[in-house]
């Protein structure tokens, strides 16, 4: 495989920085880990042909050069017919329609469909991810058509099949004729350096571009006479597929429009519409960029009228060069196209094709304008009459019609009628019309067909599985559930500093054991047990005397708990536990159980209390947490802390100690000891003995 030294420099940074690649994360990225090493067959100019590999081919994308791929298309453009040329109307005359329509644009519905589209992986046409995103716009587009009941009266949106697994998106809004109005953007990205392994968020090469024509579809959706098919012409907006790898996605349909012989009155690509802070930078203003090589003249001209008459900024002429976009697909195919930039082709922006082609360098401001041209432009030319231009309009001489009516009045009052002959005669026999032989065309359906496979074979069982059909309860997976990630912390670190990384861990670690096997020891001989104040404690508390107030509180919940728990055993009430039979409990996809298991729950959980409850990033409630644990040992009580929630929260529970029998002891029908707060309160030279509530006495030694 050919490495240009920019390639070799790239994977080489990639090398030090990327962590590794699992073999599932292969298979969700790549769709064949076989080097392809077929030879293409593209055009980088009129008549310019070149057969190259696959890697030639982004070689030329990085050196700055624009291709088209015909191998599969070699046929595009030589069906050529004598077509009437289009006479575009002489100016934007429906300013009174489209003035409330361009209010509703938003750019904060831009701004969420980019970022859902920015999510993939990455849009390369041969990938799973790109498959992906197609499937979410198409989803999109036909939840657009949907909310404004446009499909009530014909309207709807579909894939155009590929045999490389991203497929195009078309949606069709009728019109009167078939005479169609065509509105373009590609959806695929790309990342050059590797394309099938590297990330390719392009936000601007052309995330932008998409969801502005899906945002014009939006609004454009809005007009009543539109939905209706009021329009003179049909409408489609096409989101094209692996423009990346040379226009293959537009060339395909294009290609099928020729030979199906349709009326494409005109067509607007709109490819990289954000970008705006090298024009500024440069010390000029923003503007749109219109480019006026290897595009239609007449229908260009328009589309300045109508940046002129629509949007905020002005416009200004570039140049992009032969195949620099979808627009030279339906050129070729002798449609009239346009192209419209984000600026001057020298200012567009220089992060595409990267990992940084990201949303935080695009102005949706000026992609607003973008949107407010291809509203505009579609909304005229839907209801624009076609009108033939003066040289294409026939022969001069007037129709039958026109002399049947026609009528002279000179002054004298004298009318002069011409009568015709009368096409009426009962003799005349009608014409038989012969029925014309039909063609076969490799149309959309039999594609559809031929990929699903027959009945009951290899390739129709592969077509439902990859759609989950006849698979009960199904879930289809979203965008967010193919995203890997790991399941432990990650810590970015620069390379040259993993050794040092490396020594903290480890100096980190053996200190935590360190302190732990000197806790161990200092506890070695000390035994706990009920009514025994630990001489830690008493020492901790002679240093924060303000803590003896949070003591005394939680001293209280425990206190009263016991009290309650003693209470309810000499009611009668059941407090043994369940027996060490374990019981499997089926809990609902929405986290719910059934009445008896919560029941069972919740009686568990009254056997606990809850004492404190603190974030875990709170480092000064250890020390009650800490505190919860000293009074549960005081009063012969099991004790934990556990991490729930999110954000994470840390709990301290008490709860009655579980005996070897299997059943949960109390207090076994003693006094309650003194409060703990109590006891600590006495200083060193108070007596080891203390009275005992109700008389008693019993011998008390601190620890």
């Amino acid at each position: 495989m050919k490495l240009s030294l920019l390639s070799i420099v790239a994977l080489s940074a990639t090398a030090i920085t990327a962590r590794f690649i699992e073999k599932h994360e292969q298979d969700q990225v790549i769709l064949s880990n076989v080097v392809d090493e077929e030879r293409y067959l593209v055009e980088v100019a009129p008549g310019e042909l070149m057969s190259v590999t696959e890697e030639d081919k982004w070689e030329l994308r990085r050196s700055g050069r624009n291709f088209m791929d015909i191998t599969d298309n070699q046929d595009l453009g030589g069906l050529k017919t004598s077509a009437v040329k289009v006479e575009f109307p002489s100016k934007p005359v429906l300013q009174e329609a489209l003035t409330p329509l361009l209010k509703n644009l938003s750019k904060s519905n831009m701004q969420a469909n980019l970022e859902t589209f920015t999510s993939f992986h990455t849009r390369y046409y041969k990938s799973d991810y790109g498959r992906q995103s197609s499937e979410w716009l198409l989803e999109n587009v036909q939840g657009v058509i949907k909310n404004s009941g446009a499909d009530k009266y014909g309207a709807y949106a579909k894939h155009f099949i590929h045999p490389w697994g991203q497929n195009s998106v078309i949606a069709t809004i009728p019109g009167k004729s078939n005479s169609t109005v065509v509105v373009g953007a590609h959806q695929d990205s790309i990342n050059l350096f590797l394309p099938s392994i590297l990330s390719a968020p392009g936000a601007d090469d052309d995330g932008s571009g998409t969801v502005t024509i899906l945002e014009a579809l939006r609004v454009l959706l809005t007009s009543r006479d539109v939905i209706k098919g009021k329009g003179e012409n049909t409408i489609e907006f096409h989101w094209y597929s692996a423009e990346e790898g040379g226009l293959l996605g537009s060339q395909a349909i294009f290609s099928e429009y020729q030979k199906a012989g349709r009326n494409i009155k005109a067509m607007l690509q709109q490819d990289m519409t954000g970008y705006v802070q090298r024009t500024l930078d440069a010390g000029e203003k923003e503007s749109v960029g219109v480019i006026t090589d290897f595009v239609d003249p007449g229908l260009t001209d328009y589309i300045k009228k109508v940046v002129t008459e629509y949007c905020e900024i002005p416009y200004v002429e570039t140049k992009c060069g032969y195949a620099c976009s979808d627009h030279a697909s339906a050129s070729k195919a002798g449609y009239p196209s346009a192209f419209v930039i984000e600026s001057d082709f020298k200012y567009s922006d220089n992060h595409i094709h990267t990992s940084d082609d990201l949303i935080k360098y695009l102005s949706f401001d000026h992609m607003l304008q973008h949107a407010r041209l291809t509203l505009g432009l579609v909304y005229e030319l839907a209801f624009a009459r076609s009108v033939p231009p003066p040289d294409q309009q026939g022969s001069s001489y007037p129709s039958a019609p026109a002399l049947e009516s026609l009528s002279l009045s000179p002054s004298a009052g004298i009318t002069l009628s011409i009568p015709l002959n009368s096409h009426d005669d009962a003799d005349a026999t009608p014409k038989s019309k012969v029925p014309r032989e039909s063609v076969r065309r490799d149309n959309q359906n039999r594609r559809e067909v031929l990929l699903k496979g027959k009945e009951g074979s290899r390739r129709r069982q592969r077509w439902e599985n990859d759609r989950l059909l006849h698979v009960p309860n199904v879930q289809l997976p979203l965008p967010s559930d193919w995203e890997v990630h790991p399941t432990y912390p990650v810590h970015t670190v620069p390379y040259y500093l993993a050794p040092l990384w490396d020594a903290g861990l480890r100096a980190h670690s053996e200190s935590l054991a360190a302190s732990k096997s000197k806790a161990a020891k200092t506890k070695t001989g000390v035994k706990e047990e009920k009514g025994r104040v630990p001489a830690e404690l008493r020492q901790k508390l002679k240093k924060a005397k303000g803590a003896k107030s949070l003591l005394q509180d939680l001293e209280e919940e425990v206190r009263k708990f016991v009290r309650e728990w003693e209470g309810k055993k000499k009611e009668g009430e059941e407090v043994e536990l369940d027996s060490e039979d374990e019981e499997i409990v089926f809990v609902g996809r929405d986290g719910g159980m059934s009445d008896e298991t919560r029941k069972k729950v919740e009686e568990e959980l009254q056997r606990e209390k809850l004492v404190w409850d603190s974030r875990v990033d709170d480092k000064g409630a250890s020390f009650g947490r800490w505190l919860v644990h000293e009074i549960a040992a005081y009063y012969g009580l099991s004790s934990r802390s556990i991490t729930v929630g999110n954000p994470a929260r840390r709990e301290a529970y008490v709860g009655i100690k579980e005996m070897k029998t299997g059943h949960r002891s109390s207090i076994g029908g003693e006094e309650l000891p003194l409060p703990l707060w109590e006891v600590v309160l006495c200083r060193l030279g108070v007596p080891d003995i203390l009275e005992w509530p109700h008389g008693n006495y019993i011998a008390y030694q601190f620890g």
